[in-house]
């Protein structure tokens, strides 16, 4: 099982409130989208979201008590992070991911942020069937195809006029989101 002190998820679950610059939210898939917020099914999820447009339904599905939608959304959403932070090399780029979480989930109430870990513990503790369906829909979803604008956009790199982080072009995603399917999310 993945604990969530481990790294893959960081719910935040005191009762302090969060607050994040304009900026973080509105790299969505394109500088003019804005995230819809609705409770989404993984069935409804792309690999053209974003993090920024799976966060908020994650945070809408908490508030109507959804927590099984709100937990497979959330893992994505985090398996979408990563990949990107795999693919983006500028490094200040690499806490929007955690940043969209803590907006969108860390100001939820502590009842409801400790259902949620409590539904995500389930649906991902290994060999579990719940797992073993995620991973399924995981895989039909398949890597992010989307430029990681979202994440580039709020790095140094794009302050500083760097290219770093631009390219993703020579990035093995084939590879890459096989190696978190297995490592980081123990799909088998």
């Amino acid at each position: 099982m993945l604990p969530f002190a481990a790294g893959f998820f960081l719910i935040p679950v005191t009762g302090k409130t969060w607050h994040m610059d304009e900026r973080a939210t509105s790299g969505a898939s394109t500088a003019e989208d804005q995230p819809q917020a609705a409770c989404r099914k993984i069935t409804d999820i792309t690999a053209k979201n974003t993090p920024v447009d799976l966060y908020p339904s994650v945070a809408e599905c908490v508030r109507d008590e959804h927590y099984a939608d709100a937990a497979k959304i959330m893992v994505v959403a985090l398996m979408f992070g990563r990949f990107d932070k795999l693919r983006v090399p500028d490094e200040t780029t690499h806490d929007v991911v955690y940043i969209l979480q803590l907006h969108y989930v860390g100001d939820l109430p502590t009842d409801k942020r400790l259902k949620l870990a409590d539904e995500t513990n389930k649906i991902i503790k290994k060999g579990s069937p719940a797992l073993n369906q995620l991973c399924k829909d995981v895989r039909r979803i398949g890597h992010p195809t989307y430029h990681p604008a979202y994440m580039i956009d709020h790095g140094m790199g794009s302050f500083t006029s760097k290219t770093d982080g631009k390219d993703t072009t020579s990035f093995d995603s084939e590879n890459a989101w096989d190696k978190l399917m297995v490592d980081y999310l123990h799909c088998e």
